[in-house]
């Protein structure tokens, strides 16, 4: 437990017009259990994208729901300046409605240089991609790779034809006898994924003194049906006091006024600095047993 906490704390911020101290309760007090259990893996980066708000509006965000949606895009893609032979693509798993032919889109990470991936689409009963690396970085990929859906264990994460954010694993490869040429994408790329910041407290546990209670914040992604997520590698933990508290959440620039009765969070959103790519860790699927 204290190795995984201090991989998800590794980075504890001060944030806003003034330092935000860390909560003197104990963590697991806060985490989830299976948040708590993240695993030691490679990040995966997305950039979030500016998402329609009005300054000054006061906000309520119930327990156990995002405080913000966002879309979030591959923070890097390219495309095919020729064709995949059809029988390679064939073999990690290209669909016959999204051939690797010229113009093709695939989306890499900077934690994975030279890896660019389709979408996660269905393949049989589960979830597969088709993706292309590009070992020597001469700008013609040279190996051919298939990954596909985990919701256990996961390499990385990945956008779903659907746009959820989801867990895969490397599977077949084999390399390019012709290597493959491509080219940066300069437009925006044609799918997008859905994050969000999510975050949780200890307001029901601080009825002695309600105008301290301990917050945690972080990016990652919504509820799906794979009982899997992704969470930033900063979680984000301070104090709200009884007085107003500006945060910068990965670029999202927040004043959180403090709790409703029922331990709704109140805030507002100042601004969002454009840009702003987060580092994704897995979180597989958790099986939670009710004893008698």
């Amino acid at each position: 437990m204290s190795l995984c906490l201090g991989l998800l704390f590794s980075r504890m911020s001060k944030i806003g017009t003034r330092a935000l101290r860390a909560s003197a309760l104990p963590v697991a007090l806060l985490l989830p259990t299976a948040l708590a259990a993240q695993s030691a893996n490679t990040p995966s980066s997305f950039e979030l994208l500016r998402p329609a708000f009005t300054k000054g509006e006061m906000l309520v965000a119930k327990p156990g729901k995002s405080l913000l949606a966002l879309d979030a895009k591959p923070v890097t893609s390219v495309i095919l300046s020729a064709d995949l032979p059809s029988e390679i693509a064939t073999f990690i798993g290209a669909k016959g409605g999204s051939p690797l032919v010229k113009g093709a889109q695939l989306h890499g990470w900077p934690e994975r240089p030279g890896l660019y991936c389709d979408l996660l689409r269905p393949r049989g009963l589960g979830l597969s991609s088709a993706c292309l690396r590009d070992n020597d970085r001469d700008g013609r990929f040279d190996e051919a790779v298939r990954i596909a859906f985990n919701s256990a264990i996961s390499e990385m994460l990945v956008i779903s034809h659907t746009g959820k954010i989801i867990g895969a694993l490397f599977r077949e490869k084999m390399p390019l006898a012709v290597p493959v040429p491509y080219a940066k994408l300069e437009a925006a790329p044609n799918q997008l994924g859905k994050l969000g910041i999510n975050w949780q407290s200890n307001f029901k546990r601080k009825k002695r003194d309600p105008n301290k209670v301990a917050v945690q914040m972080w990016v990652g992604t919504p509820g799906n049906f794979t009982g899997t997520e992704g969470n930033s590698q900063t979680i984000y933990s301070f104090t709200l006091d009884g007085r107003p508290l500006d945060a910068n959440i990965h670029g999202v620039r927040l004043r959180l006024h403090g709790f409703n009765v029922d331990g709704a969070l109140r805030y507002e959103i100042l601004d969002f600095e454009a840009g702003t790519a987060v580092p994704l860790l897995f979180r597989g699927y958790v099986i939670t047993y009710i004893g008698y």
